[in-house]
């Protein structure tokens, strides 16, 4: 009668352990841990069920097959329990081969049990006992016992191990959550150490009893905790296939976990671990690793200067919320920017530079004048430039022949200008220079450099014979002076030295 009591007990502790299971793996099933939760639950069910039918089935090898298929769900449960956990709490998964070595040990066992399941494979049984009213077996000692024992309860060593470390790197608020993980498996060691050691006066193991309690203990973690809510929701919405760089965050800014792209990061920081690590702290110490800077138009966006070449990155903080709609964290996601911030450049080197001559156009002008317009500049020289003769090679020699002189001209301007000068294409055949801090004297050697520069283009290509560029400048001395009334004068200037150019040529 005992027999039957138990058993039935072991099935009703089945039966609520398997609620409270199926129950926490519903609302998680989306999550890539979800199948290892599976997978525990089976095997623990299973456990229990074959422990109670060898006390519901009458005595017979049947029973006895059945409490030996039991210590290969043993071994399963225990395996299974490591993988979730360490899945759960870690960015890291297994490699596909080490999941095949750890599933050969329960594989081990099942073979084992089918290849003789009369005498008994772990414990060699010689025959039924009963005391204190329960069914017990007449054991011997075997090497099969052993084995199971340390490939049973090894894996959740391992895993109470790998709570303890996270435990250690996490901020103490979050210690609830794995408090209940922890002590879960206290409970399975404390119970089989019962049943080892023989501590109880009937010939009962507790274990599976405890294996219920831990599925409990397992569902109050996954279900109730917040900061397992943290854990899934960044695993299911934000890790997934993100090239981003991602940090969860706790409400004070801990982060609390991380992807495989932020882990590379830390490799190369040579940061062991970022957990309990703050972001704003993690984002400095990538800054600080190597030459970067920050934008000034938009701060969330900076730049990390690695082999020669800028790597831009904007960072982005959004608040995480749980299934009653308050705030219970957040992420950080550091994008990876650089192909956007290029095409960026393109479209302002597009807006901002001439495309034959790549000299800076109107609108840099217009952008750089009053930055450059500045007490600290004077003497400030504004040089106006026009070709000569441009549309007379257009029409004799063709377009072709056109954009090289300009081409031919622009390149002169710049090989021969002062290294602080900027010089623009205003259009057309219109050329203008700012000449920071320049004498007239500095000028003037500037405008003959020009002058021999074209003669040699004009004895190298005798087509180009009649080009030649008439410059104007006029200085800025005085901070009152308007750059406007001074590129009219130069441009006066120009024309003035234009007429007398084609006069002497008549």
């Amino acid at each position: 009668m005992n027999d039957l009591i138990f058993g039935v007990m072991l099935l009703s502790f089945t039966v609520i352990g398997m609620a409270a299971f199926i129950k926490a793996y519903l609302r998680r099933r989306e999550a890539k841990a979800a199948v290892w939760l599976l997978c525990l639950i089976v095997s623990a069910i299973l456990w229990s069920i074959t422990y109670a039918l060898f006390y519901l089935l009458p005595t017979g090898n049947l029973a006895i097959f059945f409490i030996d298929l039991r210590y290969v769900f043993v071994m399963a449960s225990g395996w299974f329990v490591f993988i979730f956990i360490h899945r759960t709490l870690s960015h890291q998964p297994f490699k596909r081969r080490t999941l095949l070595l750890l599933a050969l040990f329960p594989i081990i066992d099942l073979v084992l049990v089918l290849a003789n399941s009369t005498t008994g494979i772990f414990i060699d049984y010689a025959g039924y006992i009963t005391i204190n009213g329960f069914r017990a077996l007449v054991e011997t000692d075997g090497i099969g016992f052993i084995y199971h024992c340390i490939l049973s309860y090894a894996p959740l060593a391992l895993a109470a191990a790998d709570i303890i470390v996270r435990f250690i790197r996490l901020p103490k608020r979050h210690g609830k959550m794995l408090g209940w993980l922890f002590f879960g498996m206290v409970v399975v060691f404390a119970l089989t150490l019962t049943a080892v050691l023989q501590l109880l006066p009937y010939p009962i193991d507790l274990a599976p009893f405890g294996v219920q309690v831990m599925l409990v203990m397992f569902y109050n973690a996954l279900f109730n905790s917040k900061s397992m809510d943290m854990l899934f929701i960044s695993r299911d919405i934000i890790f997934d296939n993100s090239s981003s760089i991602i940090l969860v965050l706790d409400s004070e800014s801990s982060i609390v976990d991380y992807n495989k792209q932020a882990n590379e990061v830390a490799r190369r920081l040579q940061i062991a671990d970022l957990i309990g690590m703050r972001g704003d702290e993690f984002l400095e110490s990538w800054r600080s690793s190597s030459q970067s800077y920050v934008f000034e138009e938009d701060a969330s966006i900076f730049a990390i200067v690695e082999n020669e070449m800028d790597y831009h990155y904007q960072v982005q903080v959004n608040d995480m919320f749980g299934k009653n709609g308050h705030v219970i964290g957040s992420y950080m996601e550091i994008k990876n920017i650089s192909p956007i911030m290029s095409l960026i450049h393109m479209l302002q080197d597009a807006a901002y530079y001439d495309s034959l001559t790549g000299m800076p156009n109107r609108n840099y002008f217009v952008k750089m004048i009053y930055e450059i317009d500045r007490p600290e500049s004077l003497p400030l020289c504004v040089i106006v430039g026009d070709i000569n003769g441009l549309k007379l090679v257009n029409d004799t020699y063709g377009h072709v022949k056109g954009d090289l002189l300009l081409k031919w001209v622009s390149s002169i301007m710049l090989q021969c200008a002062p290294h602080d000068a900027i010089l623009f294409r205003m259009g057309g055949d219109e050329f203008v220079g700012l000449l920071p801090n320049t004498t007239e004297e500095r000028v003037e050697g500037y405008i003959k450099e020009i002058d021999y520069g074209l003669l040699q283009v004009q004895a190298d290509d005798p087509e180009l014979a009649t080009a030649s560029i008439a410059l104007g400048y006029k200085i800025k001395t005085s901070p009152y002076e308007q750059i406007e009334e001074l590129m009219k004068a130069a441009d006066y200037e120009m024309y003035t030295t234009k007429r007398n150019r084609r006069s002497s040529q008549r």
